[in-house]
């Protein structure tokens, strides 16, 4: 059991710096935690006429709370003559970034070199990499796995082995992963050639829970199940500050991954059973704002770089593989699931109070603003796969689930969010600026069942891989003014939304026996994702505005069944699509006033 808690900041509480060169306050976290529990229960040799029986097991808890925050705030007011940077991330344990601190620490480098030297797996890799030769992927079920690690890591492993007359196992791994990075400029007065607040996670977690039961004589059986729970909130802000600078950029970026691998081998003399189960929960924001204050150029004639992006490239893997096996019953199940969502915001208008609530400021002014982008993006993946195998000298018995709920799909709940945002802001350009609004979703989910069964007498088989998906890609200008200053003019506005999401479902069955054998395989994929671009309650002063909303995803849902008797075979397969996705791109209330042209398109071609 292992259970981490960091509580880590940096930050400038009011003061007064003026004629420094540059300001950099951050945070940084080389977390790296390796929790294993490895059992071993082997009973052979006992009296005549008795059948000796093996039992056991192995838990782990892994348990991760990070907060690492950077911030200037409390009415600080720093003047720079290059730039003033709050930055919140993690790297790995042996970066050249992470080295200085470790060396502070003295003796670490000799106690990992100790324990290493002791032939214990430091780095965990033992555990879920590959023995190839490159070291970078894991492929279980037919899915190759990224496992490079550029951030913070930790590793859970539960390993069982029972073996006897009659053998069983269990295998257990929870995790539970709150990761936080924040950088924040609030309530601060800074005048720098150069602004910037940058908020990154690249965290990998790696779950892996493995048993094998052999029981030579009557009963092996195992279970692994492999639990884990992630809720990451990666925020950088600036809220009712006074900012003076020629670029200022606000920028949160996740690309956290999580790895869960659940697998079983049971053998047993009269009856081997296995079964596996992967679960993953997932609830991370990842959120950039601008909000309250006023922002204006150091360099009048060159006018303010601004940009205020989150992107969310992170992935999510559940794994499982089971193999039941008998002279007479084979038993043998497996399931696969990830759940929940991530919210990606970037908005100009709003920000995160002291209580964590997201609050709509009154006004938002920005003056001189040359290249505005106001960008959210998720191009996150998401694999639930399974294979599920059963042979039976008389009897085999089999069923395989793999599922991914995006968004509280299942359950009705609020749906995964990706929007972009300028909301209750006065945004004065210079002449021809520019600018631009957009969300965008290019994720990949992949769901994938494989069962195959095979008996002298009876097989029985079921696989079935299902994708439920809720989304929401929003861009929008509400309640704001954009506009040239006097004697000038903005050249293009764009609020621009697409989802160019890829979703692909597959399920395989297959039944192998010389009696009777059955198969059926379900493949459903239920998208409801909502993609709009909206000007609402805003005035709008350009040569050219577009307003755009495009729902361009792939959708491939797949269903085999086959079945292979001498008797009696029965087969059937379903593959259901069904696709809710709705396309709107629209101006209210608002006053567009453009030399150019004005586009209000939408276009949908799932």
């Amino acid at each position: 059991m292992a259970n981490i808690n960091n509580n880590v900041k940096a930050g400038i509480n009011g003061g007064t710096f003026e004629d420094v060169a540059s300001a950099n306050v951050e945070t940084l976290l080389a977390t790296k935690q390796i929790t294993s529990a490895v059992s071993m229960g082997v009973a052979v040799g006992g009296a005549d006429g008795t059948t000796d029986k093996a039992f056991t097991g192995a838990i782990v808890y892994n348990g991760l709370h990070n907060l690492a925050d950077a911030a200037i705030y409390g009415g600080a007011n720093v003047t720079a003559a290059q730039a003033v940077t709050v930055a919140s991330h993690d790297t790995t344990s042996s970066s050249e970034e992470a080295k200085p601190f470790q060396d502070k620490l003295g003796d670490y480098s000799d106690h990992e070199q100790f324990a290493e030297n002791a032939g214990i797996d430091t780095d965990g890799s033992s555990y879920y990499k590959d023995t190839d030769e490159n070291g970078k992927g894991l492929d279980t079920a037919g899915q190759a796995v990224d496992l490079e690690n550029k951030g913070s890591l930790s590793v859970g492993a539960a390993v069982v082995v029972a073996v006897s007359d009659d053998a069983a196992g269990a295998a257990v791994n929870v995790a539970d992963r709150d990761i936080d990075f924040s950088a924040r400029i609030d309530n601060a007065t800074i005048k720098a050639a150069a602004i910037a607040t940058t908020a990154e996670a690249d965290s990998l977690g790696v779950d892996v829970s493995a048993g094998v039961a052999a029981g030579t004589q009557d009963f092996g059986g195992v279970g692994s199940v492999n639990w884990q729970t992630q809720a990451n909130d990666v925020l950088a802000q600036v809220s009712d500050a006074t900012l003076i600078t020629d670029k200022l950029a606000i920028k949160a970026d996740s690309n956290a991954k999580e790895v869960n691998v659940a697998g079983s081998v049971a053998y047993g003399g009269t009856a081997g059973v296995g079964e596996s189960l992967a679960y993953n929960k997932l609830s991370n924001q990842i959120h950039a704002y601008l909000a309250g204050g006023s922002l204006q150029s150091l360099t009048a004639a060159r006018g303010v770089d601004l940009d205020v992006t989150a992107a969310n490239g992170g992935a999510l893997y559940a794994i499982g593989a089971t193999v039941g096996a008998s002279q007479k019953v084979a038993l043998s199940g497996t399931i696969a699931v990830n759940h929940g969502g991530s919210d990606t915001e970037a908005v100009i208008g709003e920000a995160e109070d002291a209580a964590g609530n997201i609050v709509t400021k009154d006004k938002t002014t920005l003056t001189n603003v040359a290249d505005t982008n106001v960008l959210a993006t998720g191009s996150d993946t998401r694999v639930a796969a399974i294979g599920d195998f059963g042979f039976g000298g008389s009897v085999a018995v089999g069923g395989a689930v793999a599922s991914n709920d995006v968004g509280g799909a299942g359950t009705g709940e609020t749906g995964q969010k990706t929007r972009a945002a300028i909301v209750n802001t006065d945004l004065t350009t210079t002449d021809a600026g520019k600018v631009a609004v957009h969300a965008g979703d290019t994720s990949k989910l992949t769901t994938f069942s494989f069962g195959i069964g095979g008996s002298g007498n009876v097989a029985v088989q079921g696989s079935a891989a299902t994708a439920l998906v809720n989304k929401d890609i929003t861009a929008e200008a509400k309640k704001s003014v954009i506009k040239a200053a006097a004697g000038g003019t903005t050249k293009d506005v764009a609020v621009t939304a697409d989802s160019k999401s890829t979703v692909t479902t597959k399920s395989v069955v297959g039944a192998l026996s010389i009696s009777g054998a059955g198969g059926a395989g379900v493949s459903v994929a239920r998208i409801n994702q909502d993609t709009t671009a909206s000007v609402t309650d805003s005035e709008i002063t350009d040569t050219n505005t577009l307003v755009q909303a495009t729902g361009n995803s792939d959708i491939t849902t797949v269903g085999i069944g086959a079945a292979i008797a001498g008797n009696v075979a029965v087969s059937g397969n379903v593959a259901v699509n069904i696709i809710g996705n709705n396309v709107d791109a629209s101006v209210a209330r608002s006053t567009l006033t453009s030399t150019g042209n004005i586009g209000v398109l939408a276009n949908g071609r799932e």
